[in-house]
């Protein structure tokens, strides 16, 4: 009897702590890496399940290269990405490889909390809801966990911050300036608008930055940090030689010292078809992040109707005006702030000016 009694006084309590402790959930944030996908880092879920003894990591960022038309669904907005299960030892394994750091924030949540979050993943990891259209600023990787943590109750705040998400975009990509001068070109004025702390967790980092902040009525969200692997930090290589910026630059020092019909119509030929790049991406794509691109003020697919004017040595006159104008107006929307564009364009900016006033003058 006595030995029974011992048995249910020590045993006891820590089987009914292992009924009601099952799953320890995590917040792994991966550092950014070499490639356009990754060069925003990664964000994924931890999950140790003690009662079957399982140890999984729930990965939002999954997508095939595989995929038909994989770069036009990309930008039209219509790519699917996925919610896959994989082992964390592989998981791990594959960022090291890369030299990709991993970080672990172990969540204090409740017993009721950690169910939700653990059910609503293997509800959402069902064949018919693990697909989902990413969106930049959105649904990804790291706006689905912040969703997840949400519906198990989590509060996050909305303070005012002061980089807008152009801002944030661009400071991942300052060794990839001709991607930041790409996503620049498409992305138009929304994302220059009044940001906060709850709409900046598109992105890993400050999705990891709000979780470790983020309290709940037992202290800090975050029980304890660490890293998960050990990677080599790399110094930065420089990239100011073959910057778009200097060689824009190039190209605009050639047109104002050498103007004659080939370096009139190479840039506008350069110029219209760019435009008509940017406003199909405006017209076509899904992506509200596209839409309202003031970018077609100076890279204007009308250049294409200077062209045989261009060729004949007959240029109207009303016309360089009007694009003269249209300049203007996105100097005066960078400065005011309506839209912010990558430094890049100055030259062609400067180069358009020249040559307009060329052509008006002449």
């Amino acid at each position: 009897m006595k030995k029974t009694s011992l048995f249910l006084l020590f045993f006891l309590p820590s089987l009914f702590c292992m009924g009601n402790d099952q799953y320890e959930i995590s917040l792994l944030t991966c550092s950014p890496g070499d490639e356009i996908y990754s060069v925003f880092g990664h964000s994924a879920v931890k999950v140790i399940d003690y009662n079957l003894g399982h140890l999984i990591i729930y990965n939002f960022g999954m997508f095939s290269f595989g995929t038909s038309n994989f770069a036009l669904k990309f930008v039209k907005g219509s790519l699917e990405y996925c919610l896959g299960k994989q082992y964390v030892n592989n998981f791990i394994r594959e960022y090291t490889n890369d030299n990709r750091s991993i970080t672990e924030q172990v969540l204090q949540l409740t017993d009721e909390q950690k169910e939700k979050i653990v059910s609503r993943l293997e509800f959402l990891y069902l064949p018919e809801n693990r697909n989902y259209l990413y969106s930049f600023l959105e649904k990804n990787c790291a706006t689905e966990i912040r969703d997840l943590l949400e519906y198990a109750g989590v509060k996050f705040e909305e303070r005012e911050v002061s980089e807008t998400s152009r801002q944030l975009i661009s400071s991942y990509l300052k060794q990839n300036l001709w991607t930041r001068l790409g996503i620049n070109l498409a992305l138009g004025n929304p994302i220059d608008k009044a940001n906060n702390s709850y709409k900046r967790m598109f992105l890993p980092d400050y999705l990891h930055a709000e979780v470790a902040q983020a309290m709940t009525d037992e202290g800090y969200l975050v029980k304890n940090e660490r890293p998960l692997n050990h990677v080599i930090e790399l110094e930065p290589k420089s990239v100011w030689w073959y910057s778009p910026f200097l060689i824009f630059s190039l190209f605009f020092l050639i047109t104002f010292f050498r103007q004659n019909k080939a370096t009139i119509l190479i840039p506008f030929i350069f110029i219209a078809i760019l435009g008509t790049i940017i406003l199909s991406i405006n017209l076509f794509s899904d992506h509200p992040e596209t839409k309202t691109n003031f970018n077609l003020l100076w890279c204007n697919p009308l250049y294409f109707v200077y062209l045989p004017f261009v060729m004949k040595n007959k240029i109207p006159k009303f016309m360089p005006p009007i694009f003269l104008s249209s300049i203007l107006l996105t100097v005066i929307f960078w400065i005011s702030g309506v839209q912010q564009f990558d430094i890049a364009i100055l030259p062609l900016l400067l180069m358009l000016i020249s040559l307009n006033l060329y052509l008006w003058k002449r």
